[in-house]
């Protein structure tokens, strides 16, 4: 069965209107598709085929429309439940509550930490026997509160320690990402034996560093280590 020559041509228009006309196109693709009250209604896959648009687009408008009509999501929230199962759907939320962040927010920056939420309550309920969508609340409730306790101990933390250790960190981050960046720039690189053995000798003093620097950063009493530092820095320095 075909399409009304009418139907595809306000498909188009709307599509290309303004966002105020967002909710009816969700509702025209509803109509002809999902409506269950619309004799003449056809498959999304053909409606996709017959409007020219992918079929994911038109389901998650369809879809979308069924969860807008419940008046409880905006438009754009409920195109984004529209492709999510019930479980993802409720950790973003849980996510979105405990930010104070809206739903469409959420699930847009705070995805890794809804899967991470889901996937945890999913465990727990393989190990409980319970539902997935019963443990979404109390996983959330877990790792937030876990997550506001580290906080607080990170405030205190600033608050006794002194802008020393702010430097120290920031030093051992720079060497860390350098080395990342060596890593990366040694991959695919074509060296010779000489080249090799010069940089091992530079990765055996990178090495003595990072031992040297745990001995002086994890223990204030250890100062054997200054001899053989001296020794290396005045290498560098040469």
């Amino acid at each position: 069965m075909s399409l009304p020559r009418s139907v595809i041509e306000e498909d188009r228009k709307l599509e290309q209107a303004s966002d105020n006309a967002t909710v009816e196109l969700m509702r025209l693709r509803w109509h002809w598709t999902l409506d269950e009250s619309n004799a003449e209604r056809i498959s999304v896959s053909e409606y996709a085929r017959q409007v020219g648009r992918k079929q994911p687009t038109i389901f998650t408008d369809a879809r979308g429309y069924q969860i807008y009509l419940t008046g409880k999501v905006s438009a754009d929230e409920a195109r984004k439940r529209a492709n999510m199962t019930a479980e993802t759907q409720a950790a973003v939320e849980a996510v979105a509550e405990a930010r104070g962040l809206k739903f469409t927010y959420a699930s847009k920056e705070f995805a890794p930490e809804a899967r991470h939420i889901r996937e945890s309550a999913r465990q727990r309920a393989e190990e409980k026997g319970t539902s997935v969508l019963e443990e979404i609340p109390r996983v959330a409730a877990i790792t937030y509160t876990a997550q506001e306790a580290e906080r607080e101990r990170d405030e205190r933390r600033a608050e006794r320690t002194p802008l020393r250790h702010i430097e120290i960190e920031a030093r051992l981050l720079d060497a860390e990402r350098a080395l990342v960046k060596a890593i990366h720039a040694s991959e695919r690189v074509e060296l010779s034996r000489e080249d090799r053995e010069l940089l091992g000798q530079t990765l055996d003093n990178v090495k003595r560093l990072i031992v040297i620097a745990e001995r002086a950063i994890v223990d204030a009493y250890d100062t054997s280590w200054r001899s053989e530092f001296h020794l290396i820095e005045g290498g560098l320095a040469s």
